[in-house]
């Protein structure tokens, strides 16, 4: 093998077969060592997990269905709806309060030894994960030192994102209370107002009817102006047979001026009856009047539209139903999650025979040692520990 300069895989056989008994105490002894030292120097971690569903009820609750119904069902709170409680879920397991709740209620500053809190937040929060599975569920997953800390943990953070979710919805539930309840006194005394108003202006008006009032004072003046128009027509007749001093003329002429007298006091509203309309106001009353029930009718109406929505409110601000369906409630784990110390130890201990094997080949083969590659790395490594 000194008398050929090339260097083929029958020489890497022989070397091998030559120090077997070499590389093969190296092989188990790092296998050993690197699988001790992995036991005794690597915490082993242990992985529970809970599995929820996501409520489909909105954060309005009860009222986003009854406000769905009444338009006829042009709100939609599905698929989109449960991706926002999710997002809302992250949110609430990796903020600050969740995590610093846990980390007090467990004592894992003092259980870890940790150099300090924002430490300890950060690797609290790096041993909780959490997925969306594809089937709308959504888990928790907690990795600790031992089971059962695990399992405590993943089943506090469900009791906990279950109460704050409650609170938020309460919380919220209050502010849309408190917003529609304004709403509600708003529309309440406009209505007042509104209902005053058209008592007063028909008061001063007599508009009550309208459009019953003036039909009647239409064809009542159709009435009288015929009436009127005919005793004129016979006052005339009788005046031009009997003379105009004739005494039999008076009753007729008394009833022309009460016929006009009374025209005259209904054209201008004012006959007694209650019935009729002013002609000369007529369309200013009509125009007020419609204006004054519009503004009553636009008020009830708004009245009937948010008076449940109100009532819907306060129901729900007193509702604390839990909000998540737990599926799965986490167990302490029966086998460990971290770390894979035969896997770790078997590349550590091929990685170190096969170190072994490069410098066995070394030592075997001189002509590789003298080799224009290896001198120059060996000059190179000893040029880079000089400038260290």
């Amino acid at each position: 093998m000194g008398e050929n300069n090339s260097f083929d895989m029958l020489d890497l056989l022989v070397i091998i077969v030559k120090r077997k008994v070499f590389l093969s105490l190296v092989l188990i002894l790092s296998l050993a060592i690197s699988y001790g030292a992995i036991y005794y120097f690597v915490d082993e971690k242990f992985e529970a997990n809970s599995v929820i569903v996501p409520s489909e009820q909105s954060s309005m609750g009860g009222l986003s269905s009854m406000m769905k119904g009444l338009s006829g069902g042009s709100f939609s709170f599905g698929n989109s709806a449960v991706k926002e409680q999710i997002e809302l879920y992250n949110t609430i397991i990796f903020s600050r309060s969740t995590l610093e709740t846990i980390l007090d209620t467990f004592k894992l500053m003092k259980l870890h030894q940790a150099e300090s809190r924002e430490k300890a937040l950060k690797s609290l929060k790096e041993s909780i994960i959490t997925k969306n599975n594809e089937d709308v569920s959504f888990e928790i997953v907690v990795r600790e030192s031992t089971p059962k800390l695990a399992a405590d943990i993943t089943n506090f953070i469900v009791t906990h994102l279950n109460k704050t979710v409650i609170n938020l919805n309460v919380r919220k539930s209050r502010e849309n209370r408190e917003f529609i309840q304004k709403r509600y006194e708003e529309v309440v005394d406009k209505l007042d107002k509104a209902q005053d108003s058209l008592v007063k202006f028909q008061k001063k008006s007599g508009v009550i009817e309208p459009e019953a009032q003036l039909s009647a004072t239409v064809r009542l003046i159709i009435d009288l102006e015929s009436e009127l128009a005919a005793r004129e027509i016979e006052l005339e007749v009788m005046r031009n047979q009997l003379g105009a001093q004739s005494p039999q003329l008076e009753p007729l002429m008394t009833s022309v001026e009460k016929l006009k007298d009374r025209l005259k006091k209904l054209k201008a509203g004012k006959d007694g009856s209650g019935l009729t309309l002013s002609v000369k106001n007529m369309p200013e009353d009509i125009s007020g009047y419609f204006t004054h029930f519009r503004n009553v009718e636009i008020n009830q109406k708004l009245l009937e539209f948010v008076l449940p929505m109100y009532e819907q409110s306060k129901f729900e601000e007193q509702k604390e139903i839990p909000v998540l369906q737990i599926i799965d409630t986490a167990v302490p784990p029966e086998k460990k999650a971290w770390p894979p110390r035969t896997l770790f130890a078997a590349v550590i201990s091929l990685a170190s025979t096969l170190l072994a094997l490069i410098f066995v080949v070394m030592a075997e083969n001189s002509s590789l040692m003298n080799s224009e590659k290896m001198l120059f790395i060996r000059k190179n490594l000893f040029s880079i520990r000089l400038r260290q």
